[in-house]
């Protein structure tokens, strides 16, 4: 098995780097510059729908807006398992 790690500086260079080298999972924090994690993982996910996400926030009353914001723009896959992660977050 072969692991690579990448980095982005902000969500725009996020969809970039996802689009060239097709990753099998994204780890991105929400709070990014130029683009948000969730709007970046979206853009990915049009062209990727295969690609695992985990995508976090470290800003504790951004969850209800945050899960609100992937309400209105994620696949039912992507929308069970954040769910299933705030729901263990705040328990």
């Amino acid at each position: 098995m072969f692991i690579e790690v990448l980095e982005a500086v902000d969500g725009k260079q996020l969809v970039e780097i996802a689009l060239n080298r097709k990753p099998s999972l994204i780890v991105t924090d929400n709070h990014m510059p130029r683009l948000t994690g969730v709007d970046a993982v979206c853009l990915v996910k049009q062209t990727l729908p295969e690609v695992k996400v985990i995508l976090v926030t470290t800003v504790t009353e951004d969850v209800p807006e945050f899960s609100g914001e992937i309400v209105s723009k994620s696949d039912k896959n992507f929308l069970k398992v954040l769910r299933q992660s705030i729901a263990n977050a705040l328990s």
